[in-house]
């Protein structure tokens, strides 16, 4: 059988573009997949961080996003909310605010830990399984030429 460079080529372009389809498939799987999980972020903040001070509304207004991250080992995600609180601490059970709205003296408090954490570790199931089918839907597009 002989090559010519223009299969070669052809070759390579129809790979490229199968690697951008399998890209924007997983993407568009793992945005669908994970925004549940945003509105289950949002009431679990309400249902478990203090509401006196307002820290539950506020939390649960929160700007959240969803998507696909990139890791060594493939592709993963991440829910995360942007916004003027420490999220990160305040999931590990610890907030720490101005004493009664005085910002020259400011405490810790505990809160219960796991409200933004634990409903994205009961979806990771359900998100890997549309991960997957997401691959497998674009493999078979692939192997009919897209």
């Amino acid at each position: 059988m002989d090559i010519r460079s223009t299969d070669l080529q052809k070759f390579s372009q129809n790979l490229n573009a199968a690697a951008r389809e399998i890209d924007a498939e997983v993407e568009r799987a793992i945005k669908e997949a994970t925004r549940p999980l945003i509105a289950a972020a949002r009431a679990e903040a309400l249902r478990t961080l203090p509401s006196r001070g307002g820290l539950s509304r506020k939390v649960a207004a929160s700007q959240f996003s969803s998507g696909a991250v990139r890791t060594s080992g493939g592709v993963g995600y991440r829910v995360s909310a942007r916004n003027k609180y420490n999220i990160s601490s305040i999931d590990k059970g610890r907030v720490r605010h101005p004493v009664f709205g005085n910002r020259k003296v400011w405490a810790r408090q505990g809160v219960n830990p796991g409200w933004f954490s634990e409903p994205a570790k009961a979806a990771e199931p359900r998100v890997n399984r549309a991960i997957r089918a997401a691959m497998e839907r674009t493999v078979k597009r692939v192997e009919r030429g897209l």
